[in-house]
């Protein structure tokens, strides 16, 4: 069965919650296992490889307590063939250690169809004022 691309896109957020409370598995299920993958870190570097990027996405979502929340605002997102993307802007809340901490942030998002299922290929996220 072909998934709908606005059925996916309600599970990717419901994962990003799920990684912004500490458990990034629900991400890396959505996530591209092979071909070409990329993520751009937040100090700057870049990951590439679907392995190197899960298990730098399980990595993360480590650091953050069960107490996060997200706010997803979306200005543009669609589909063309097998390939989609969404654009936007995320608020997040995380809990690290006892601390609460928020940001916004700028999101660009890239997915693929894969054997009939959407997948992130590709996440860049960057401060927002």
């Amino acid at each position: 069965m072909i998934q709908s691309f606005d059925a996916f896109l309600a599970l990717r957020h419901s994962a990003g919650l799920e990684y912004l409370q500490g458990n990034g598995a629900a991400v890396v299920a959505l996530s591209a296992q092979t071909g070409p993958s990329t993520f751009f870190t937040p100090d700057g570097g870049l990951i590439e490889g679907c392995e190197l990027v899960n298990q730098e996405k399980v990595r993360s979502a480590a650091r953050f307590g069960p107490n996060g929340t997200s706010e997803w605002l979306c200005k543009d997102h669609g589909e063309s063939g097998d390939l989609g993307y969404w654009v936007g802007y995320q608020q997040i809340a995380v809990q690290v250690g006892d601390a609460m901490h928020q940001s916004s942030f700028r999101v660009t998002e890239v997915y693929r169809r894969i054997d009939g299922e959407w997948k992130i290929l590709h996440r860049h996220a960057s401060r927002s004022a």
